[in-house]
């Protein structure tokens, strides 16, 4: 952990110990260094031994479902943070990946088409089409809500299968079961707290760092008009959101992208 926090390190990750024991050493290290630990959820007694040992939160959705209140209070007095990354997983109902592919072809999805290498993005095409009462979505997005007003934080998290659409499925997943506020405070300052930025990063204040999304539509009424945003503004650069060339203090094009997407593969036999 001395380590870990000397390469600045924050927030450490506990990946399935197998005793408590193990689990209770590592609270206790990253707490003589000031980081948090999160952890990846098992079971809902195995989550809950690790928020009561003192991690402060878990990757992954807890089944158990719908959620009452002995448990959403306990996480939520905990101050615990629950990141479902519910547009991976829907286990053991149905893959929730499935249900966001199902919906639209990525190949239709005009940034991945742009930004994502053609291969990998054909290779990513697979998905079973379930009916949609498989799904326990809903369920677990209103546990997540049920967390946060208890005093919990929710995040919204991806698992890499799709990059760049992951998180906005997470939000999309999540707004079945809470407000477009609540899920844009886990997306932004939930989030960032979470993982120990909360004093740089999350919420638009003097000192913090200037990386904004400016959309076109208002993501209060449906948090779909995420989908629609115009510019990024990282580190007070500007940037075009589609082409991520840049816009101001200087107009300097992105530049050559080294791989091949699918518009580069289009018309080609081989």
């Amino acid at each position: 952990m001395t380590r870990k926090r000397r390469l600045g390190g924050i927030l450490m990750k506990e990946y399935r110990n197998c005793t408590r024991a193990q689990r209770q050493w590592i609270v206790e290290a990253a707490k003589e260094q000031g980081l948090g630990v999160t952890s990846e959820n098992g079971n809902l007694n195995y989550t809950l031994s690790k928020v009561m040992d003192g991690q402060t939160g878990w990757e992954h959705m807890l089944i158990n479902v719908p959620l009452y209140r002995d448990i959403t209070e306990f996480f939520g007095r905990a101050k615990a943070t629950y990141s479902a990354t519910i547009s991976i997983s829907d286990y053991p109902h149905a893959n929730g990946l499935d249900l966001f592919m199902s919906r639209q072809d990525i190949l239709d999805i005009a940034k991945l088409r742009h930004w994502y290498p053609g291969l990998e993005l054909l290779a990513r095409r697979i998905f079973v089409n379930r009916p949609q009462t498989h799904y326990t979505i809903p369920l677990i997005a209103r546990g997540a809500a049920h967390i946060k007003e208890a005093g919990g934080t929710v995040a919204v998290g991806g698992h890499g299968e799709i990059f760049g659409a992951g998180g906005l499925w997470d939000m999309q997943a999540l707004a079945t079961g809470m407000s477009p506020r609540q899920v844009l405070e886990a997306a932004t300052i939930d989030g960032a707290r979470f993982m120990g930025l909360g004093d740089d990063l999350g919420t638009i204040e003097a000192g913090k760092m200037a990386d904004l999304a400016v959309f076109e539509a208002n993501p209060l009424e449906t948090i779909d008009n995420v989908e629609r945003v115009r510019l990024v503004i990282k580190g007070g650069v500007v940037y075009d959101a589609f082409t991520l060339d840049q816009l101001w203090p200087e107009t300097v094009p992105y530049g050559f992208k080294p791989w091949r997407t699918i518009g580069d593969m289009s018309g080609r036999d081989r």
